[in-house]
């Protein structure tokens, strides 16, 4: 009697482990392609092995490590080093001694400036001009973080920051800040009063079923058949998203002449800066926002490397002209008494403003943190010349002789 067919299960396992494989392949080589994207624009967004995630601040820099990345422009390791603080630069003392006058430079990856080295920052600059008319030490300390945003650093500075007793705190404020600060404003925990607490990483949070399932999203395949399919359904899709705020294309949107409703997000972008200027208050500090310009707000050639103004829906070319975003900025320090700092006339004037920016990427070159660096102490001068001079420091009181 003839044996029944089994049904052959090699060819059917071979097809599973092929189909594997394959897609592990095409993973594989969306990952390096991704890198390799990421790694032609901005060096900034290779600093993932820099940060770690925090529970006050969503993220933060790794203390004391050192790392060297490319230039750019032009391929130069450029040593990056976090204090034991986690901040670009070298250690800070605590308590601040008697004789210095310290500057805290809050802000985003525009102020930590990995595309130079540190002598070359704006922030090691202004110190170095800062200290030349007056008869104090000055120190600067480099508080930026990439992805930062004023609710960020407000946090950042309530957590940390304080302790380091500044005379003077500069809040440099970026033209991606509100769609940073819509990023992380879901995240953040709010007092009753609407002060914000905290912002917890998500990794800290636990997942529920919908969040696990949403694992998925974690492989670029996965994304990828996603955003071709919402292509092929909704080819108006890509023009939407150069003016949402969640798209990474749009972060420049409310620059543009003709520019998206975000009036909301303006305003919630804006209000960390009063809780800021409160505080400066209370420990007898000075405060000042000043206004970093992107690189197609002063010209139109400035930053135009491949793949720099595609990344964020800017014009190859272009440049955006509108002073609304400088003015409603103005306008909101002007009405609570905080001093504010535009310098995009200075640049837009500047003899060789392309200059002022790198080529691949959209930060600061090093003549573009020396001449800002340049402005911002024009700007300190005028007005804080008797506080760099004769100011009494407000938290050291002088030993009583022992009699």
């Amino acid at each position: 009697m003839p044996r029944p067919r089994r049904p052959r299960l090699k060819p059917f396992i071979q097809a599973i482990v092929l189909l594997i494989l394959l897609l592990g392949g095409v993973e594989v080589g969306l990952r390096v392609h991704d890198s390799w994207q990421r790694d032609q624009g901005n060096p900034l967004d290779r600093t993932f092995d820099l940060t770690m995630p925090s529970w006050a601040v969503h993220h933060r820099l790794k203390p004391l490590k050192a790392q060297k990345h490319p230039h750019p422009d032009t391929g130069k390791p450029i040593l990056w080093r976090t204090n034991s603080y986690g901040l670009r630069g070298p250690d800070v003392l605590i308590p601040k001694p008697a004789d210095v006058y310290r500057v805290v430079c809050l802000g985003d990856e525009s102020v930590f400036a990995g595309e130079v080295t540190e002598p070359d920052t704006f922030c090691q600059r202004l110190q170095v001009s800062l200290e030349n008319g007056t008869r104090q030490k000055v120190e600067v300390i480099n508080a930026g973080v990439k992805g930062y945003c004023p609710l960020l650093s407000y946090l950042q500075l309530r957590q940390t920051l304080l302790a380091f007793q500044p005379d003077l705190i500069v809040l440099n404020f970026d033209m991606t800040d509100v769609a940073d600060d819509h990023l992380y404003r879901r995240h953040t925990r709010m007092a009753a009063d609407g002060t914000p607490m905290g912002c917890p990483n998500a990794e800290f949070e636990r997942t529920s079923p919908e969040e696990e399932r949403a694992g998925l999203q974690r492989f670029l395949t996965v994304r990828w058949l996603k955003t071709q399919l919402e292509w092929l359904t909704d080819s108006r899709q890509q023009a939407e998203d150069t003016n949402d705020i969640n798209s990474p294309q749009g972060c420049y949107a409310w620059l543009r002449d003709e520019p998206p409703d975000w009036s909301v997000y303006i305003e919630q972008a804006f209000s960390p800066i009063e809780l800021m200027a409160e505080f400066a208050r209370r420990i007898n500090a000075d405060f000042v926002v000043s206004a970093i310009p992107a690189p197609w707000q002063i010209s139109g050639s400035a930053s135009n490397g491949p793949g720099v103004r595609q990344r964020v829906d800017v014009p190859q070319n272009g440049v955006f002209l509108s002073s609304r975003p400088l003015e409603l900025l103005g306008a909101y320090c002007n009405e609570r008494d905080i001093r504010f700092h535009n310098p995009v006339p200075e640049f837009r004037s500047h003899p060789d403003a392309d200059s002022l920016f790198l080529t691949n990427s959209r930060g600061f070159s090093e003549t573009g943190h020396a001449f800002y660096a340049e402005q911002l102490h024009t700007f300190l001068q005028h007005r804080l010349a008797q506080s760099l001079t004769t100011r009494p420091n407000p938290h050291y009181a002088p030993e009583t002789p022992v009699r």
